[in-house]
């Protein structure tokens, strides 16, 4: 669509494209099914301009904005069912993270690689108690671990996006907490790799207005949020991370910190995957990297070596991954990795990893739980 900006305003010309696909059933893609724009809808995403926020979504087809001026969130509110500002502050304050290790935490869900799949999603934290039928936090003190991945493939990634948001401000007001560690698939988008976004974002940053990279760029709250993610913990005696850890990026001797600090100060601010000359630095972003290392599966070489060192220096008895999926959650290696990515990305499919009183097992969709083989 070519807008004649020299004869005609952009919006104008804009409704009279809406009302052409609404009467003929044409579309932007060619070659694509008809799409009844009447019917397609947009979560609402929130831009930072100086102390104000600009709200901007599709609803039914045409695109909508408001504005909640300093001090007010009544859009954010009527649209969201909350109000994010508040937290919004809190996340890019030093006091969000002012440590990367949790211990005596008696309970906690860990998911990952949700991938656009909303109703699976909420519907794994429905059935475990960590939400209510309203969608509220109702897992107490217990702690939510999405290990990644929440970005592309799927259409519902937004609206993941948002409750996760929310979830994590009502778990610290309830003593708890929600860990959602950055996966390779944030990471990407953060860097404006767009290859996997579902081509349903194609048309809604069309209606919208907005470049789909703009969504989550440094002038929005998601955007802001997502460059917060953390890339690695500890919780307990066990380590956090999306992917693993391989050999050369134990010859870095990184500390937790270090790399959460690397991350997010200066990997995470790039708009795109460009060469970074510090070589330690540009370690962590490619396959050697936390984000995206796969050694721990069997066409690697022998990786219990870097497991028994990686468990020795960053003093845990396991490493808990994504990234890498399977049917099931399931131990490795001796049970010194626990892998959890199981396909929750596809359908009504996957398992989610829990923890209680220092029992692990599989919890299943249909909120049943087993044992996981037997761990030290």
């Amino acid at each position: 669509m070519v807008y004649h900006q020299n004869k005609i305003s952009s919006t104008i010309l804009y409704h009279i494209y809406t009302l052409l696909i609404l009467l003929t059933g044409l579309t932007a893609y060619g070659q694509d099914a008809p799409t009844d724009d009447s019917l397609f809808s947009e979560s609402p995403h929130i831009f930072i301009a100086n102390d104000d926020f600009r709200l901007i979504w599709v609803k039914e087809g045409i695109r909508q904005e408001e504005i909640d001026r300093q001090g007010s969130d009544s859009a954010a509110t009527r649209l969201l069912g909350f109000s994010p500002y508040t937290h919004y502050r809190y996340t890019q304050s030093d006091q969000y993270y002012p440590s990367y290790a949790f211990t005596d935490i008696n309970r906690f869900v860990a998911i990952s690689d949700i991938h656009g799949n909303y109703t699976n999603y909420k519907h794994f934290l429905r059935a475990h108690g960590v939400i209510d039928d309203q969608d509220n936090w109702a897992y107490g003190d217990g702690h939510l671990i999405v290990l990644g991945d929440i970005m592309d493939r799927g259409t519902g990634v937004t609206e993941a996006l948002w409750l996760t948001f929310k979830l994590e401000d009502q778990a610290l007001r309830a003593g708890g907490r929600v860990h959602f560690l950055a996966g390779n698939h944030e990471s990407m988008i953060l860097y404006a790799d767009l290859r996997y976004v579902h081509q349903r974002y194609d048309r809604a940053a069309d209606l919208m207005q907005v470049p789909f990279k703009a969504w989550f760029g440094h002038h929005s709250i998601l955007g802001q949020w997502l460059r917060r993610r953390p890339v690695m913990i500890t919780i307990n005696n066990s380590l956090f991370v999306h992917a693993g850890i391989s050999s050369k990026f134990l010859q870095q001797n990184y500390t937790i910190d270090e790399v959460n600090h690397a991350f997010r100060e200066k990997l995470f601010t790039l708009d795109s995957l460009v060469s970074v000359p510090d070589k330690r630095l540009d370690l962590l972003r490619f396959s050697d990297g936390p984000l995206w290392y796969r050694g721990y599966f069997k066409d690697a070489p022998d990786p219990v070596p870097t497991i028994d060192s990686t468990l020795q220096i960053f003093d845990v008895d396991r490493i808990i991954i994504g990234h890498t999926p399977d049917g099931s959650v399931r131990t490795m290696h001796g049970h010194k990795v626990i892998a959890i990515d199981s396909y929750i990305q596809r359908g009504e499919q996957g398992e989610v990893l829990l923890y209680n009183q220092g029992v692990y097992y599989r919890g299943f969709r249909d909120g049943t739980k087993i044992a996981l083989d037997k761990l030290p």
